[in-house]
């Protein structure tokens, strides 16, 4: 498989042209239910097909990160900015599951009462 992009503690591989691999240090179940429940909520996330342990298959998208889309200038820093901006203030607005974990990585987030992306970046 070829690897797509590395992060911290994370890796993405290609599957085919409609699916990657991302293959993380925890327990990536709980996430990929709290995708699929943010997806039915209208928020923009790629499918999941599937989910065991720290391998998560899920849809393949097309196009420019937002920080390659910065770097040659399609986009500017306040556009990026309000792009986060509008991505996080929609998701605030999701009421949070009643089943969300209150514990995640090692830290306690208390009573779910708000979705947070603990890792939302360009």
């Amino acid at each position: 498989m070829e690897l797509l992009a590395a992060g911290r503690a994370s890796q993405v591989y290609a599957i085919d042209d409609a699916r990657v691999l991302r293959r993380c240090e925890w327990n990536t179940e709980a996430e990929a239910r709290l995708m699929a429940y943010l997806r039915e909520h209208a928020y923009p996330l790629p499918e999941v097909h599937e989910a065991t342990g720290g391998d998560m298959v899920m849809q393949r998208l097309a196009g420019p990160t937002l920080a390659a889309s910065m770097a040659v200038g399609e986009t500017t820093l306040a556009q990026a900015a309000r792009i986060q901006d509008d991505l996080l203030t929609a998701l605030a607005a999701i009421p949070a599951p009643d089943w969300l974990p209150t514990e995640t990585r090692g830290i306690d987030l208390g009573a779910p009462n708000a979705i947070l992306h603990l890792d939302l970046h360009p």
